[in-house]
């Protein structure tokens, strides 16, 4: 019998596109033949790698437009409320999602169980409520609201961690990454690249299923 297709999401959450693509493939992974495995990144690596340097919040017109279009893909999704504020720009600049990622990573190690809800949580205080998800006061609040141990932060700092994040990086840009959400489909000794939520409808195409809008919302 031949092993079940993979699907290798690697996202970062302070991509709004990566909590758009995380919460439309979560409508479709029980239609999907596949294994899915949710790869956290340190997106700025992958732009470092790539000298990609197109971001949107260099350009106030693709900034603008970010900001229009993930609202409504939002609706469209189920995230009503997405919302992208103007400072996000600035602050995207400053800010580095390396702690956040790892403490995604250390998550998922430690209790996998709690990994999804982590990751929605803080794509939430990021993209709904306008909360810097970097420090590590707003990884203890998160902490807290969810039950999970502070322990969980210190292990951001283990090597194990750091390793696994680095290698999922490295991954993902060996794989011809140039930022995030970006999706591996390793099927049958091949593998397909996908980038980007709008892409959600073509992974479906190469697994045989029908792509039917954004299934329940």
């Amino acid at each position: 019998m031949a092993p079940k297709p993979q699907v290798h999401l690697f996202f970062d959450c302070l991509s709004p596109y990566s909590y758009l693509y995380y919460q439309a493939l979560g409508h479709y992974e029980s239609a999907l033949p596949a294994e899915i495995f949710r790869r956290p990144v340190f997106m700025a690596a992958i732009f470092k790698g790539t000298k990609n340097t197109g971001l949107p919040a260099l350009n106030p017109q693709k900034f603008k437009y970010m900001q229009e279009a993930t609202a409504r893909l939002g609706k469209y999704y189920g995230i009503p409320n997405f919302n992208i504020v103007d400072e996000f720009a600035k602050q995207a600049l400053k800010q580095s999602s390396v702690r956040t990622m790892r403490f995604v990573t250390a998550v998922q190690k430690e209790q996998p169980q709690d990994a999804d809800r982590l990751i929605r949580e803080l794509f939430q205080r990021l993209f709904i409520h306008n909360e810097w998800i970097t420090s590590a006061e707003a990884l203890e609040k998160i902490c807290k609201k969810l039950g999970l141990p502070t322990s969980l932060i210190e292990a951001t700092n283990s090597e194990v961690v750091k390793k696994t994040l680095k290698d999922n990086t490295d991954e993902a840009l060996a794989e011809g990454a140039f930022g995030v959400p970006y999706v591996l489909l390793k099927n049958q000794g091949e593998t397909e690249h996908f980038f980007g939520v709008e892409s959600l409808p073509q992974l479906c195409h190469s697994l045989g299923v029908e792509f039917k809008g954004p299934l329940n919302v």
